[in-house]
C-alpha cells in the first residue's frame, strides 16, 4: 500500500505475516543527490567531522540561505552514532542548538524524531533536530 499524505511525505507499507515482527523505515530525501540548483544544503555531516569544522561548515553554507530562512540540523542519537565507525564527534541537543547559535541563526524548536529522547539508547534510527532561522 502506498499513500501520500498531505504534507508530502510518502507512506509505504509492505505487509509480510510470515513473522511476527515490525520493520520500520525513515528515507529522506536529503543530500547532495537530491539537491536543485539554488536550494543547497548538507544531509547528515556534521557528525562525521570534529565539532570545530561543523561550526566551520555552517558558517561556510549560512550565506547561501536567504536572510529569514531555515536552518535544519539533523544528527544521530546514541545508538545510531555508536552504529557507524565514521562518525567523529557525538552532538547533543545543546550542540545543534550551538553550532546554530555560533552561526547567527535564531533555535526555533530542537526536538528528537521520530520518537521520544529516550528511545535513541537503543534505537539507531531516532535523530536529533534542531531547526533555526537566519537572522534578518
Amino acid at each position: 500500500t502506498e499513500r501520500v499524505l498531505g504534507n508530502g511525505i510518502k507512506v509505504i507499507v509492505i505487509e509480510d505475516h510470515r513473522a511476527p515482527t515490525v520493520a520500520h523505515m525513515v528515507w529522506y530525501r536529503a543530500g547532495s543527490i537530491d539537491e536543485v540548483n539554488g536550494r543547497t544544503g548538507v544531509a547528515h555531516v556534521l557528525e562525521h567531522m570534529p565539532r570545530a569544522d561543523a561550526a566551520a561548515l555552517v558558517a561556510e553554507w549560512l550565506p547561501r540561505l536567504r536572510a529569514g530562512g531555515r536552518v535544519v540540523l539533523i544528527a544521530p542519537q546514541e545508538a545510531g552514532f555508536r552504529s557507524d565507525p565514521t562518525h567523529v564527534e557525538f552532538l547533543d541537543e545543546a550542540a545543534l542548538r550551538d553550532l546554530l547559535e555560533g552561526a547567527g541563526c535564531a533555535v526555533e524548536r530542537a526536538y528528537s524524531f521520530p520518537f521520544p529522547r529516550v528511545v535513541g539508547r537503543m534505537f539507531p534510527y531516532n535523530e536529533l533536530v534542531a531547526v533555526g532561522r537566519r537572522h534578518s
